[in-house]
């Protein structure tokens, strides 16, 4: 737990840092970004990887932007995954920070926040579940399509435990994920 501590202290602070300076920085840049008030949903299809497993994935997320290219997202996604130890079922919620810089027809932006998720395990013999809660850092890069339509890229690592049949067990892994998603 203590390494993990350790990169949420090295890592994720100075990425929120930066992404906030981005952010404010770009608000000088006349007519681009992302305004605030401005909301957006975003189907994600991609795939998880951890414990050495690589499975599909589904999000759907709903953010409103608060500030100038700063947004506040939820999200609620899906994922099954074949573990050592069982066999899961995966209900992520997520909340979390996005900041960007526009640049022309494309918004990259980092991403950070926490994580509770509802889980399943099946193996022979018996089933169990958890709810785990943890937090995730990431990035992407949107691409407008038109005004109101865009496609991009995400990725996000997630740390996280659970405990599953009496023991504990990590569940630390990464998510790519491609996107399309609308505002309004």
């Amino acid at each position: 737990m203590e390494t993990k501590t350790r990169f949420a202290r090295t890592h994720v602070f100075p990425v929120m840092c930066l992404a906030l300076a981005a952010s404010l920085f770009a608000r000088e840049a006349a007519g681009q970004g992302r305004p605030a008030g401005e909301s957006y949903f975003r189907f994600q299809v991609g795939a998880v990887t951890s414990d050495g497993d690589t499975d599909w994935s589904l999000n759907g997320v709903y953010g409103r932007y608060i500030a100038n290219n700063v947004a506040l997202e939820g999200s609620v996604g899906y994922y099954s995954a074949d573990y050592t130890y069982g066999d899961l079922s995966v209900w992520p919620l997520s909340l979390s920070v996005k900041a960007g810089v526009p640049a022309e027809r494309f918004f990259p932006y980092a991403v950070v926040g926490v994580d509770v998720h509802f889980i399943d395990a099946d193996r022979p013999g018996g089933s169990d579940s958890d709810t785990a809660t943890g937090f995730h850092i990431g990035g992407g890069v949107e691409f407008d399509l038109s005004r109101n339509v865009y496609a991009g890229f995400e990725y996000r690592y997630t740390f996280m435990e659970t405990t599953l049949f009496g023991e504990k067990h990590d569940l630390d892994g990464g998510e790519g994920a491609f996107t399309i998603g609308f505002r309004f």
